[in-house]
């Protein structure tokens, strides 16, 4: 109806989500958790918002009721898709509203073996020990070389990993 605005904002460094009135006033939280949310987009009738989250783990799409009138929260946020291999934000409803448009954004960072002679101090050709959508970085390796240490750091939820350094036995350790 073009009486509310919706907006992410960072609070303590928590990312969460608002609403104002178009004539000023103070924002609404929608959000006031741990999460991080971004992206707000209106419903076509005004009756959701949706919005982007990593609350189910990874980035995924979730919605909210709200009182347009007063911008509150008309219960709790509920999820529409999580747990892809895809980050996604940016959701925007069709007019019709019965699709959902948003943002996909896939990422990879595995670890690599370079085979070197220190003799030579020539390289060869690198094989990919790991091949999945995610990050996976190396941090360390053991004193005989046979297992390597990875984190998935910059994630949200980060983890230690350790792996045979033939890119075999991958587990998470945390």
């Amino acid at each position: 109806s073009g009486t509310r605005i919706a907006f992410g904002g960072v609070v303590n460094g928590v990312r969460d989500i608002y609403t104002v009135a178009t004539g000023g006033g103070a924002a609404v939280a929608l959000s006031h958790d741990v999460a991080s949310d971004i992206s707000p987009s209106w419903s076509p009738d005004g009756t959701f918002l949706f919005f982007a989250s990593d609350r189910g783990g990874s980035m995924g799409v979730w919605r909210i009721a709200v009182d347009e009138a007063s911008g509150t929260p008309k219960g709790s946020a509920e999820s529409i898709v999580t747990g892809t291999d895809v980050s996604m934000d940016l959701p925007h409803l069709a007019a019709d509203g019965r699709t959902v448009i948003f943002r996909s954004t896939m990422q990879s960072v595995n670890p690599a073996a370079l085979p070197f002679d220190p003799a030579t101090r020539r390289v060869g050709t690198p094989t990919l020990l790991q091949h999945r959508t995610g990050l996976l970085t190396p941090t360390g390796v053991s004193p005989d070389g046979q297992w390597l240490l990875l984190v998935n750091a910059p994630d949200r939820h980060q983890d230690v990993f350790l792996m045979r350094s033939n890119g075999r036995d991958l587990s998470r350790l945390t």
